[in-house]
């Protein structure tokens, strides 16, 4: 009898962009995660999102799901992040600002 195996061989880190003040979202992109099974074909049954796709400010999972022909299933998940530079803005003018009532 064989053992099914299923692997996830690539998946990608957590993505993260800040984008300019004004920008409401950003094209990311990854390489497609792989799964492989020594035994047979692996099919690719569902993914949340795609490479190229325009993400606006937020924070989402990313799933990519596969099985092999024994029915199995291996998971692929990640995050993107995109945040904008007001936070970072924030912080400078909020130093500036305790800075000069030092005396």
């Amino acid at each position: 009898m064989q053992t099914s195996f299923l692997e996830i061989t690539s998946c990608p880190n957590d993505i993260k962009y800040t984008v300019e003040l004004g920008t409401t979202d950003k094209q990311v992109t990854w390489l497609d995660p792989t799964a492989y099974d020594p035994h047979g074909p692996v099919t690719l049954v569902s993914q949340s999102h795609r490479p190229g796709q325009a993400f606006e400010v937020g924070e989402y999972a990313v799933v990519y799901e596969f099985a092999n022909q024994a029915g199995h299933a291996a998971v692929c998940n990640f995050t993107v992040e995109i945040t904008t530079g007001e936070i970072f803005l924030f912080s400078i003018l909020q130093m500036v600002k305790s800075e000069s009532f030092r005396v």
